[in-house]
């Protein structure tokens, strides 16, 4: 028996976040050299400075996940409107 998407979407088991993974080998390397790049800020810092550096990528980590909910609520909304337009193009919408 097939697994239950919207089951899984009730009882919160649907999380497109925790299933993304960097397999792309260019944007493994992206992330390796922008975590090289902090390393060499951190190593130049003060550790004021260390400290302010921790708050900007807090605040842009914050506003990055506010922007990728958004983008995920568009995106839904998106699919939705597709399947209901398929769905009134068979008359399956408007005849039940």
């Amino acid at each position: 028996m097939r697994k239950s998407v919207l089951h899984d979407f009730y009882v919160g088991n649907v999380a497109p976040w925790e299933q993304r993974s960097y397999v792309d080998p260019k944007a493994r390397e992206i992330i390796r050299k922008a975590d090289d790049e902090e390393k060499h800020l951190v190593s130049r810092l003060s550790p004021e400075d260390v400290e302010h550096l921790q708050e900007f990528k807090k605040l842009m980590h914050h506003i990055m996940t506010i922007d990728e909910v958004e983008v995920f609520k568009i995106g839904y909304k998106l699919g939705a409107l597709m399947v209901m337009e398929v769905l009134e193009e068979k008359g399956v919408a408007k005849n039940g």
